[in-house]
């Protein structure tokens, strides 16, 4: 029994997830996920994925799964669709490919909802949703849901603005050229404010006595109060073949604190660039504290 992770090759975040049970694609990135030359060389065709999973709005993980939702090769094998969906979304036609907004494309998704059926669409994912009820068929693997909470889902809905996208954008714009490692790692942490990244899907995933932890673009605080909870019950020890770290390696979804409770050799940053993007992470800040 094994597990595999792949990391496909553009920009945004999206990674495959392949066991004996199944194989799930967790996020698309901002393009079809599989038409990189690197995929190419080594696929046929586009897997037969049984688990979507839509981690958050942001176009550069959210635009990769509505080129997939078009394609009939892949709906048609996909049975669950995990996707926490604003419940005032209206339906938009917005180009799909724009990097300046992502409601638009939160709401493209809702109409795939509609109109295929036939795939179970799983809302209201959170940190007290039971994964072994909703996905019965996995049952050598566990997920344990670190984000978003029952509570900041009510606040996506509440506050959604579909003209006016929240849209955090320091990491892109503040940037440290100069300093040492050491200053860097000692420079005061600044939290992310993004409400879509606070409502980001984050999760352990634990396989044949190996636990991978992926973190979409969710809020550390959040991520260490969870950690916090399953250490002091019992739940886990806290150690990690991997880690992804949260938003592409932004310093704002990483602190002190995290770093210090998790026990990792191997840290992974999925780096948010291309020529269309004005993204330019990792930040050096996030190197530094590592």
């Amino acid at each position: 029994m094994s597990i595999k992770f792949e990391f496909l090759p553009h920009a945004g975040e999206a990674i495959l997830i392949t066991t004996e049970e199944f194989t799930a694609l967790v996020d698309g990135g901002s393009s079809h996920p599989f038409n990189s030359s690197k995929f190419k060389k080594t696929k046929k065709n586009i897997p037969d994925i049984n688990i979507a999973l839509i981690t958050h709005i942001d176009h550069d993980h959210i635009n990769g799964i509505l080129k997939l939702l078009s394609d009939k090769n892949f709906t048609s094998k996909l049975k669950f669709l995990i996707f926490n969906e604003p419940k005032e979304a209206v339906i938009f036609t917005e180009n799909i490919d724009s990097n300046l907004a992502s409601a638009p494309q939160a709401n493209l998704v809702s109409t795939y909802i509609r109109n295929l059926p036939h795939i179970e669409h799983i809302n209201s994912f959170h940190t007290k949703t039971d994964t072994s009820k909703l996905l019965p068929n996995i049952k050598n693997s566990k997920i344990t849901i670190l984000s978003p909470t029952y509570q900041v889902l009510y606040e996506l809905n509440r506050d959604w603005k579909l003209k006016h996208p929240d849209k955090d954008r320091r990491s892109a714009t503040e940037h440290n050229r100069d300093g040492s490692i050491e200053l860097l790692a000692q420079l005061p942490f600044e939290p992310d404010k993004s409400l879509p990244n606070k409502s980001s899907i984050a999760f352990i995933i634990e396989h044949n006595k190996r636990s991978f932890l992926l973190l979409g673009d969710a809020h550390i605080d959040k991520i260490t109060a969870e950690l916090k909870s399953l250490k002091e019950m019992g739940q886990h020890n806290l150690k990690f073949d991997f880690i992804k770290l949260s938003h592409h390696g932004s310093k704002h979804n990483i602190n002190e604190e995290f770093i210090d409770m998790v026990n990792t050799n191997n840290y992974i940053i999925c780096r948010n660039s291309s020529s269309s993007t004005s993204f330019t992470l990792p930040d050096r800040e996030t190197i530094a504290k590592m």
